[in-house]
């Protein structure tokens, strides 16, 4: 039968999706829904999409996040508690599935595929930040594969903010109390107070969220190269890091994978002890910056390995905010192709939090299908 869902987005880089009889109508940018003038923009956009497309939906998508603010409009939606609008079904689709599935949706691929995603955050369906992750999915449901080895972020919203604190929690986890006496600790610059107070936060386990983020990561080499103290806007650290980069580099730093784990674990200790030990050295900025990224494309590239390893799958989607860096996406797809993988990466919606709300409509609908023939698989893969 005929479907329509509303499907809210994400909470940065807001988006919403229309979606009515197998057709997707992605609406424009919002931007920030923390902004009260922005939030009232999204719920005008919201109502002039559906008066535009003559839509009354029957569903409403959202994030798994239980404290977005575009989540807590669909519940409220989905209980009919906004005025002139009756109660909807409500479908959760969780964060990097949606990157997955957005990619998938604007390629035509209906069937399975691997995916990587990554970026600063998303709610995991086990309550940890992720942000880096490898699944089998379709648009229907996913099955994680494998994901970078969780670390504690000390600080809460403050280590997206100040990169010292993962930086330091990189190091932390690689040889512990050690890492205090790092010379690369001294050349971030940062008041040593401010160091010792991070890592009490880390010993104690205090305010410090479990995290597979690679967008810390990238926030915690900057720090580490001296290239950026903090993000005074979403991303700064990554980008001053991807512009640091010296042409003609091709090294890497080690890393490890837990091939036999379930799932499979990407293990950057020996990266971050590395790129510090570098970093103490006095090598080159340019270098340092390089081989980070050719590091975070290989890791890439050999879990994509484990993955079709263990699926035997060769089509791959790419998405996440992570993938705006040109460098480490050129990279990434030239390795897979090289190696015969099939690339899938995104054409009209972007790579970042913008494309949310076309997978999560496309994934509800998916959903919905699936529910309504018996004979379909169902749930997660």
């Amino acid at each position: 039968r005929n479907l329509s869902i509303l499907a809210v987005g994400a909470e940065l880089k807001s988006a919403v999706c229309l979606y009515r009889d197998g057709w997707a109508m992605l609406g424009q940018h919002v931007g920030d829904l923390k902004d009260g003038r922005t939030y009232r923009h999204f719920i005008d956009t919201i109502a002039h999409l559906e008066d535009l497309f003559e839509v009354s939906p029957e569903a409403i998508a959202c994030d798994l996040h239980p404290r977005y603010l575009s989540s807590e409009y669909a519940i409220r939606r989905a209980r009919g508690e906004h005025p002139g609008h009756p109660p909807a079904r409500l479908i959760r689709v969780q964060h990097h599935h949606a990157h997955a599935a957005a990619c998938l949706a604007e390629n035509d691929h209906t069937g399975e595929a691997l995916a990587i995603v990554a970026d600063g955050v998303g709610y995991g369906d086990d309550g940890a930040i992720w942000g880096c992750e490898v699944f089998r999915c379709d648009l229907a449901g996913y099955q994680r594969l494998a994901h970078l080895r969780y670390i504690r972020l000390p600080g809460g919203d403050k280590a997206a903010r100040e990169t010292y604190r993962p930086a330091l929690a990189g190091l932390y986890d690689a040889i512990g109390d050690d890492c205090l006496t790092h010379p690369a600790i001294e050349r971030m610059g940062v008041d040593r107070s401010a160091i010792e107070q991070t890592l009490d936060l880390l010993r104690a386990d205090i305010n410090s969220r479990q995290s597979s983020s690679l967008g810390r990561w990238f926030d915690a080499a900057a720090a580490l190269c001296g290239i950026a103290r903090a993000n005074r806007f979403e991303g700064q650290a990554p980008m001053m890091l991807e512009a640091a980069i010296r042409p003609g580099v091709e090294d890497a730093y080690d890393f490890a994978i837990d091939d036999e784990a379930t799932p499979m674990l990407i293990d950057l200790r020996p990266t971050v002890l590395a790129l510090a030990d570098d970093v103490a050295a006095g090598t080159d900025v340019g270098v340092l910056a390089a081989k980070f990224h050719n590091t975070v494309a290989a890791f890439g590239h050999a879990a994509a390995r484990c993955a079709r390893d263990r699926t035997g799958l060769e089509v791959i989607a790419l998405s996440g905010g992570c993938f705006m860096n040109r460098y480490l996406l050129g990279r990434l797809v030239c390795l897979l192709q090289a190696d015969g993988f099939t690339v899938l990466t995104h054409r009209i919606a972007p790579t970042n939090d913008g494309c949310i709300a076309l997978g999560q409509a496309v994934s509800a609908a998916a959903q919905i299908a699936i529910v309504s023939s018996p004979q379909q698989r169902g749930g997660s893969i």
